[in-house]
């Protein structure tokens, strides 16, 4: 019996060498385009791109990218919050949104949104706090199965992004209040400033911009309805 508990210890602590090796490898850093935008506040938890306004934009990062990659989004007409997660990943601390809520009362209307895999741990926030959010906003992503919502949405494919996929396919899982926009020659890693990610197809830097002029003009019009 001791043997196989030897054993199983063993195998227990492989694996866990293993995941903390995924966890702490394969990140996208911001490249120099993000650092075009500078950030009024930093702490551990969150950027802030504060314009003086009741509107909060909270955003949660695509997996393994750094948050400062998303710094374009304080083009926004709201006071932008970038999220910052353990390992980069939102699935470690998702309810980060609602220190930022609470640390930032002059705000009364918030959207949240997020990149990818932060985009589906967004959304589950708002799915279980509908009753702080007017709207949630997708990029790359969508909800998970059952963190269904009756909140408005607003969710961008890029039409050559190869990490997603075919965005037809996840199209019913949005709700009939989320509007859906096809970007045009757009991809994955166009969400973000941070180079090209493995898998996705390459994007000019014209694309690029256009891409994410593109994001910010709409989210603008989303908030402002």
């Amino acid at each position: 019996m001791k043997k196989v508990l030897k054993v199983l210890a063993a195998i227990a602590l492989v694996i866990a060498i293993v995941f903390i090796g995924y966890l702490e490898t394969g990140h996208y850093n911001a490249d120099e385009r993000a650092a075009e935008y500078v950030a009024t506040n930093e702490n551990d938890n969150y950027i802030t791109y504060d314009k003086g306004s009741n509107v909060g934009f909270i955003f949660y990062p695509g997996g393994k990218v750094e948050s400062s990659a998303y710094s374009y989004l304080s083009e926004i007409d709201a006071n932008v919050y970038i999220a910052k997660f353990p390992f980069e990943l939102a699935m470690f601390d998702y309810d980060i949104a609602d220190e930022v809520i609470t640390d930032n009362p002059q705000v009364d209307t918030w959207y949240i949104g997020g990149h990818s895999l932060g985009g589906v741990f967004a959304n589950r926030f708002a799915v279980n706090n509908q009753e702080l959010f007017s709207g949630v906003v997708f990029l790359g992503s969508y909800p998970a199965e059952g963190d269904d919502s009756t909140l408005p949405g607003l969710a961008f494919f890029g039409d050559q992004d190869l990490v997603v996929g075919d965005y037809n396919e996840q199209l019913s899982k949005f709700g009939q209040s989320t509007e859906v926009e096809i970007l045009t020659n757009g991809n994955h890693s166009g969400f973000g400033n941070y180079g090209q990610q493995k898998g996705d197809s390459e994007l000019s830097t014209d694309l690029l911009i256009a891409q994410q002029e593109k994001i910010v003009e709409d989210i603008n019009n989303f908030i402002k309805q």
